[in-house]
């Protein structure tokens, strides 16, 4: 209690103290009356007839006048109150405004020298003709990996953006490695990353949505939904990864994560998924003709209106995976042998 009173703002123990002070006199006040009256009642004898005076009329008046009197500063005061804390709170928002425009300066300020200094690498290191072992295209993916850290999920894409544009991740010759790099709830809706190299990246929860993303490496790469959970284990926040739509032909999945995410008409024509993970996966209307899946977890994914036309799926494991009447397989393949179960529409 001493903890909470302490903790109150002045004009708020005045208020209190104040209004407590106009309780206590007319509380008194009421009290003192009443006694008087059971005074009087007191003093009544059956066997003889006392006249007692009765109250003086001029101590509620003058309860009910002092009362007045302090109701107009109590209410003065909690209108100050009032006045206070919104001045409090728009002064708060100011400065949660300020140290957002500030937080934005300090990011586009790590992100130009960032862009400067690996432009320096470019063209005054020679970073493009460096071998694999050089030491600049360690000094390059230290560089890049630390300003991805001190950034935030917009400004990490215009990173991407920037090595992609200077032809410094392609799948065929990337030379500055990803591998690691957070790229987590990063959004790439519609972007041109065609033979991007994202090897062992992390991009859970990211949106890839109408992205082309074809002959692209994501070997190993994470891209299950991005989940966060308490101290207790309970989740706090949940987000799918998005990639609806998203052209992946001929990429190379080879061990991707890609449990729970969402793959709705997306092109995997000739993808190799070998040893992918796709548990719970959405692949409805998703275009999987000719894509290598031996080996493959598809176990309780939404495979309905899906096209496996061709693919391979040795060892592929089904388990509880749905399809129905809609869903293409690769000849003479059984279904519900692997595990898949059909979908019974009404």
């Amino acid at each position: 209690m001493k903890k909470w009173w302490q903790n109150l703002p002045t004009e708020n123990k005045v208020v209190i103290i104040i209004v407590s002070i106009c309780l206590a006199i007319f509380l008194g006040g009421a009290f003192i009356y009443e006694i008087k009256d059971i005074v009087t009642a007191q003093e009544y004898r059956p066997e003889q007839i006392v006249l007692v005076k009765p109250p003086d009329p001029s101590i509620r008046d003058l309860l009910w006048r002092v009362t007045e009197l302090l109701i107009i500063p109590a209410t003065l005061v909690i209108i100050v109150s009032l006045i206070n804390q919104r001045q409090q709170e728009q002064e708060r928002g100011r400065r949660e405004q300020a140290e957002y425009l500030a937080n934005i300066r300090t990011e586009e300020t790590t992100l130009q020298n960032y862009i400067d200094r690996m432009t320096e690498l470019l063209l005054q290191h020679n970073l493009r003709g460096s071998e694999p072992d050089d030491e600049i295209r360690d000094i390059a993916r230290t560089r890049t990996l630390t300003a991805l850290r001190r950034l935030t999920e917009e400004r990490r894409s215009s990173v991407v953006r920037f090595l992609y544009g200077a032809r410094l991740i392609n799948a065929d010759r990337s030379l500055v490695d990803l591998q690691q790099a957070d790229l987590r709830k990063v959004r790439f809706r519609k972007s041109q990353l065609q033979g991007i190299d994202f090897h062992k990246v992390r991009l859970s929860g990211s949106n890839l949505s109408g992205a082309d993303l074809s002959q692209a490496n994501l070997t190993e790469a994470t891209l299950h939904k991005f989940i966060v959970e308490d101290e207790e284990g309970n989740v706090i926040e949940e987000q799918p990864t998005r990639m609806i739509k998203t052209d992946l032909s001929e990429a190379t999945l080879v061990k991707a994560d890609l449990r729970g995410s969402s793959l709705r008409r997306a092109n995997l024509q000739r993808a190799d998924l070998s040893e992918a993970l796709l548990n719970e996966a959405i692949l409805d209307g998703t275009d999987l003709r000719n894509a290598r899946l031996t080996e493959a977890k598809l176990d309780g994914a939404l495979l309905v209106g899906a096209d496996l036309t061709d693919a391979d799926l040795a060892n592929t494991s089904l388990a509880g995976a749905t399809y129905d009447s809609s869903t293409k397989w690769p000849d003479g393949f059984d279904p519900v042998v692997s595990g898949a179960n059909p979908m019974v529409h009404d």
